[in-house]
């Protein structure tokens, strides 16, 4: 079993801030490298204003499935993800429920991931006191990702010094919006995401789920042979592939 992976190289961010809360979709282009195996698509969203996203998140005219959608007051989250996304570049697309004032998006692929059940657990919540901060059960080998959504525009955002900070995107107006920020951090039996913010403690909400990492279900062990009446009948230790 090999450790999940993330490919940092090609991580695809886009945003959109306007002053007149006219925004209601986003799209930008995400590559998928050869070479990886075992991938997962995983797409974040966030916006300021508590639009939600309507019918689906597309890649490359492939729907997503969605994981996560909420909001605490209007600091909105999502998380989308598609098993096994075909190599290439392609289009992520989305629209949402209402105009806002900003989105932002983010697109990135995992590797040496489980395929029939890539999301070990996930979990979210929000408040306005302490900052964003969750606890995920996980396991050696997965990898923990969050991510979170602020509603101010007179703060920032900083993840905790254990994690990788992935994205860091300020989506905020002079009326409102906010910080969106991604990050990533190796799993363990109980793993904990902490962002701070600045001066000022605004409305937030933050969703963390444990990516799987793959697991040898016994495709590359021998068959079993199995004598019935001058017969022989081979059974696969790990099922039909």
């Amino acid at each position: 079993m090999a450790n999940v992976g993330l490919d940092s190289a090609n991580i695809s961010s886009a945003k959109t801030v306007s002053a007149d809360s006219n925004w209601e979709s986003l799209r930008f282009n995400h590559t998928i490298v050869n070479g990886y195996k075992n991938r997962l698509l995983v797409v974040a969203i966030g916006n300021g204003d508590g639009g939600l996203v309507t019918g689906n998140v597309t890649y490359g005219g492939v729907a997503l499935t969605k994981l996560y959608a909420d909001a605490n007051v209007d600091a909105h989250v999502e998380l989308w993800y598609l098993i096994n996304p075909s190599e290439g570049t392609g289009l992520v697309t989305f629209t949402l429920s209402a105009q806002v004032y900003g989105i932002v998006g983010t697109a990135m692929c995992f590797y040496n991931v489980d395929q029939l059940a890539p999301i070990r657990t996930f979990t979210g919540q929000g408040n306005i006191a302490g900052g964003p901060n969750t606890t995920i059960a996980s396991a050696v080998g997965d990898m923990v990702m969050d991510v979170v959504m602020t509603q101010s525009i007179s703060s920032t955002l900083v993840a905790d010094g254990a994690q990788t900070e992935i994205t860091n995107l300020d989506v905020s107006t002079f009326t409102s919006g906010g910080y969106c920020g991604v990050s990533t951090k190796s799993g363990a039996a109980s793993v904990q995401m902490l962002w701070t913010e600045g001066a000022y403690d605004s409305y937030w909400e933050q969703v963390v789920l444990s990516i799987a990492a793959e697991t040898d279900y016994g495709y590359g062990a021998s068959p079993i042979i199995i004598a019935t009446a001058g017969t022989s009948v081979w059974t696969c230790p790990g099922g039909v592939r």
